[in-house]
Protein backbone atom coordinates (compact mmCIF):
# COMPACT_ATOMS: atom_id res chain seq x y z
CA UNK A 1 0.00 0.00 0.00
CA UNK A 2 1.10 3.77 -0.87
CA UNK A 3 1.84 6.06 2.08
CA UNK A 4 -1.14 8.47 2.36
CA UNK A 5 0.44 11.48 1.75
CA UNK A 6 1.56 10.17 -1.69
CA UNK A 7 -1.71 9.05 -2.29
CA UNK A 8 -3.50 12.68 -1.84
CA UNK A 9 -0.37 13.98 -3.82
CA UNK A 10 -1.48 11.73 -6.91
CA UNK A 11 -5.16 12.48 -5.98
CA UNK A 12 -4.07 16.34 -6.37
CA UNK A 13 -2.16 16.19 -9.50
CA UNK A 14 -5.04 14.16 -11.33
CA UNK A 15 -7.87 16.30 -10.23
CA UNK A 16 -5.21 19.73 -11.27
CA UNK A 17 -5.38 18.46 -14.68
CA UNK A 18 -9.15 18.92 -15.07
CA UNK A 19 -10.21 20.93 -18.66
CA UNK A 20 -13.26 23.50 -16.98
CA UNK A 21 -15.98 23.12 -19.59
CA UNK A 22 -15.78 19.47 -20.11
CA UNK A 23 -19.23 17.66 -20.60
CA UNK A 24 -19.24 15.46 -17.47
CA UNK A 25 -21.74 14.00 -15.54
CA UNK A 26 -22.56 14.39 -12.06
CA UNK A 27 -21.67 11.86 -9.46
CA UNK A 28 -23.15 10.81 -5.87
CA UNK A 29 -20.94 9.86 -2.47
CA UNK A 30 -23.70 8.68 0.50
CA UNK A 31 -23.00 8.41 3.90
CA UNK A 32 -25.27 5.66 5.44
CA UNK A 33 -27.17 6.62 8.85
CA UNK A 34 -27.11 4.15 11.38
CA UNK A 35 -28.24 3.25 14.70
CA UNK A 36 -26.23 2.40 17.64
CA UNK A 37 -25.98 1.65 21.50
CA UNK A 38 -24.20 4.54 23.47
CA UNK A 39 -21.50 2.65 24.05
CA UNK A 40 -21.08 0.63 20.74
CA UNK A 41 -17.42 -0.17 19.73
CA UNK A 42 -16.79 -0.92 15.79
CA UNK A 43 -19.90 1.08 14.26
CA UNK A 44 -19.58 0.60 10.55
CA UNK A 45 -20.91 3.13 8.42
CA UNK A 46 -20.36 2.84 4.64
CA UNK A 47 -19.61 5.27 2.00
CA UNK A 48 -21.22 4.46 -1.07
CA UNK A 49 -20.21 5.60 -4.80
CA UNK A 50 -23.28 5.91 -7.36
CA UNK A 51 -21.70 7.20 -10.99
CA UNK A 52 -24.32 8.62 -13.18
CA UNK A 53 -24.16 7.58 -16.63
CA UNK A 54 -21.12 8.08 -18.05
CA UNK A 55 -18.74 8.50 -15.51
CA UNK A 56 -16.01 6.42 -14.92
CA UNK A 57 -14.75 7.42 -11.61
CA UNK A 58 -10.97 6.05 -11.08
CA UNK A 59 -9.72 8.21 -7.59
CA UNK A 60 -11.73 9.41 -4.96
CA UNK A 61 -10.85 12.32 -1.89
CA UNK A 62 -13.23 13.30 0.36
CA UNK A 63 -12.64 14.94 4.11
CA UNK A 64 -15.73 13.44 6.81
CA UNK A 65 -16.26 15.84 9.51
CA UNK A 66 -17.99 14.16 13.10
CA UNK A 67 -18.57 15.21 16.71
CA UNK A 68 -15.17 14.09 18.17
CA UNK A 69 -16.09 14.60 21.50
CA UNK A 70 -18.52 11.53 21.66
CA UNK A 71 -17.61 9.60 18.16
CA UNK A 72 -13.78 8.70 17.60
CA UNK A 73 -12.62 7.16 14.13
CA UNK A 74 -10.59 3.86 14.66
CA UNK A 75 -10.75 2.88 11.09
CA UNK A 76 -11.35 2.74 7.34
CA UNK A 77 -11.56 -0.47 5.18
CA UNK A 78 -12.18 -0.63 1.91
CA UNK A 79 -15.54 -1.00 0.45
CA UNK A 80 -16.43 -3.95 -2.07
CA UNK A 81 -16.93 -1.76 -4.83
CA UNK A 82 -13.72 -0.29 -4.89
CA UNK A 83 -12.02 -3.50 -3.88
CA UNK A 84 -13.26 -5.05 -6.99
CA UNK A 85 -11.14 -1.89 -9.16
CA UNK A 86 -8.05 -3.06 -7.46
CA UNK A 87 -8.68 0.02 -5.44
CA UNK A 88 -7.76 0.22 -1.51
CA UNK A 89 -8.89 3.35 1.24
CA UNK A 90 -6.93 4.70 3.41
CA UNK A 91 -7.84 8.18 5.88
CA UNK A 92 -5.31 10.24 7.52
CA UNK A 93 -6.90 12.41 10.90
CA UNK A 94 -6.64 16.19 9.98
CA UNK A 95 -8.10 17.44 13.15
CA UNK A 96 -10.28 15.85 15.99
CA UNK A 97 -13.53 15.37 14.43
CA UNK A 98 -12.31 15.58 10.50
CA UNK A 99 -10.68 13.14 8.50
CA UNK A 100 -9.39 13.51 5.23
CA UNK A 101 -9.80 9.53 3.15
CA UNK A 102 -8.38 8.71 -0.09
CA UNK A 103 -9.82 5.78 -2.43
CA UNK A 104 -6.89 4.95 -4.88
CA UNK A 105 -5.18 2.19 -6.78
CA UNK A 106 -2.32 1.66 -9.53
CA UNK A 107 -4.18 1.31 -11.96
CA UNK A 108 -6.97 3.47 -14.71
CA UNK A 109 -9.87 0.86 -13.42
CA UNK A 110 -13.38 2.48 -12.85
CA UNK A 111 -15.49 2.14 -9.86
CA UNK A 112 -18.61 0.67 -9.67
CA UNK A 113 -22.24 1.56 -7.79
CA UNK A 114 -21.33 0.22 -4.10
CA UNK A 115 -19.47 0.95 -1.22
CA UNK A 116 -16.17 2.80 -1.64
CA UNK A 117 -15.53 2.95 1.96
CA UNK A 118 -16.42 1.48 5.75
CA UNK A 119 -15.66 3.34 8.39
CA UNK A 120 -15.63 2.47 11.75
CA UNK A 121 -16.35 4.33 14.51
CA UNK A 122 -16.48 4.09 18.53
CA UNK A 123 -19.05 6.05 20.82
CA UNK A 124 -18.09 7.11 24.15
CA UNK A 125 -21.65 6.57 26.10
CA UNK A 126 -23.36 9.75 25.09
CA UNK A 127 -26.75 10.38 25.75
CA UNK A 128 -29.57 8.15 24.13
CA UNK A 129 -31.91 9.51 21.20
CA UNK A 130 -28.35 11.62 20.27
CA UNK A 131 -28.03 11.78 16.72
CA UNK A 132 -24.02 12.45 15.38
CA UNK A 133 -24.05 13.81 11.72
CA UNK A 134 -21.36 12.71 9.52
CA UNK A 135 -20.75 15.59 7.10
CA UNK A 136 -19.23 15.30 3.60
CA UNK A 137 -16.74 17.91 2.24
CA UNK A 138 -14.07 18.91 0.24
CA UNK A 139 -15.13 15.58 -2.76
CA UNK A 140 -13.00 14.69 -5.14
CA UNK A 141 -13.47 12.47 -7.75
CA UNK A 142 -11.21 11.75 -11.04
CA UNK A 143 -11.16 9.75 -13.73
CA UNK A 144 -8.39 7.72 -15.41
CA UNK A 145 -7.13 10.20 -17.37
CA UNK A 146 -7.12 12.61 -14.05
CA UNK A 147 -10.07 15.17 -15.31
CA UNK A 148 -12.07 15.91 -12.04
CA UNK A 149 -16.06 14.60 -12.19
CA UNK A 150 -18.42 16.86 -10.24
CA UNK A 151 -19.80 15.19 -7.31
CA UNK A 152 -22.95 15.32 -5.19
CA UNK A 153 -22.66 14.68 -1.64
CA UNK A 154 -25.12 13.16 1.31
CA UNK A 155 -24.40 12.79 4.30
CA UNK A 156 -24.83 10.48 7.05
CA UNK A 157 -25.47 10.23 10.67
CA UNK A 158 -25.15 8.02 13.59
CA UNK A 159 -28.39 8.34 15.49
CA UNK A 160 -27.86 6.76 19.33
CA UNK A 161 -30.61 4.43 20.76
CA UNK A 162 -31.37 2.28 23.97
CA UNK A 163 -29.77 2.34 27.19
CA UNK A 164 -26.64 1.07 28.13
CA UNK A 165 -25.92 -2.67 26.52
CA UNK A 166 -29.17 -2.55 24.67
CA UNK A 167 -28.15 -3.34 20.56
CA UNK A 168 -25.39 -4.98 20.91
CA UNK A 169 -23.71 -5.20 17.18
CA UNK A 170 -25.49 -2.46 15.73
CA UNK A 171 -24.34 0.32 13.39
CA UNK A 172 -22.58 -2.78 11.05
CA UNK A 173 -25.56 -2.73 8.42
CA UNK A 174 -25.05 -2.12 5.09
CA UNK A 175 -25.18 1.13 3.08
CA UNK A 176 -28.28 3.38 4.31
CA UNK A 177 -29.85 0.44 6.67
CA UNK A 178 -31.08 1.28 9.69
CA UNK A 179 -30.85 -1.61 12.04
CA UNK A 180 -34.21 -3.02 13.67
CA UNK A 181 -35.31 -2.00 17.08
CA UNK A 182 -36.60 -4.63 19.55
CA UNK A 183 -39.54 -6.72 18.63
CA UNK A 184 -42.74 -5.64 20.20
CA UNK A 185 -44.76 -8.61 18.69
CA UNK A 186 -42.47 -10.30 20.54
CA UNK A 187 -42.92 -8.64 23.49
CA UNK A 188 -46.87 -8.70 23.02
CA UNK A 189 -46.73 -12.44 22.32
CA UNK A 190 -44.72 -13.34 25.69
CA UNK A 191 -47.03 -10.90 27.63
CA UNK A 192 -50.28 -13.32 25.73
CA UNK A 193 -48.87 -16.59 26.92
CA UNK A 194 -48.73 -14.63 30.71
CA UNK A 195 -52.45 -13.69 30.42
CA UNK A 196 -53.42 -17.45 28.91
CA UNK A 197 -51.48 -19.57 31.78
CA UNK A 198 -52.71 -17.22 34.09
CA UNK A 199 -56.43 -18.27 32.94
CA UNK A 200 -55.78 -21.83 32.81
CA UNK A 201 -54.78 -21.49 36.64
CA UNK A 202 -57.66 -19.82 37.55
CA UNK A 203 -59.70 -22.55 35.91
CA UNK A 204 -57.82 -25.37 37.42
CA UNK A 205 -58.18 -23.88 40.59
CA UNK A 206 -61.96 -23.52 40.51
CA UNK A 207 -62.57 -27.05 39.30
CA UNK A 208 -60.56 -28.33 42.42
CA UNK A 209 -62.70 -26.17 44.63
CA UNK A 210 -65.72 -27.97 42.97
CA UNK A 211 -64.45 -31.07 44.28
CA UNK A 212 -63.70 -30.54 47.50
CA UNK A 213 -66.27 -31.82 49.82
CA UNK A 214 -68.03 -29.56 51.74
CA UNK A 215 -67.16 -29.13 56.18
CA UNK A 216 -71.00 -29.99 56.97
CA UNK A 217 -70.82 -33.14 54.43
CA UNK A 218 -68.15 -34.71 56.87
Amino acid sequence: MKPFGLRCVLLAVWAGHYAFGQDVQAATLTVANVTAAPSAKDVRVAVDLAPDSGDAVCGIQFDLVYDASNVTLTDVQTGQAAAAAGKTASFHVATPGKSTMVVSGMNRNSIATGSVAEVLFDLSNPPAKQVHSLVLERIILTDAAGRAIPAHGVSGAITVTGGEGEGEGEGKGCLGSTLAEPSARGLGHEAGNLVLFGAVALVLRAHAARKRPAANDV
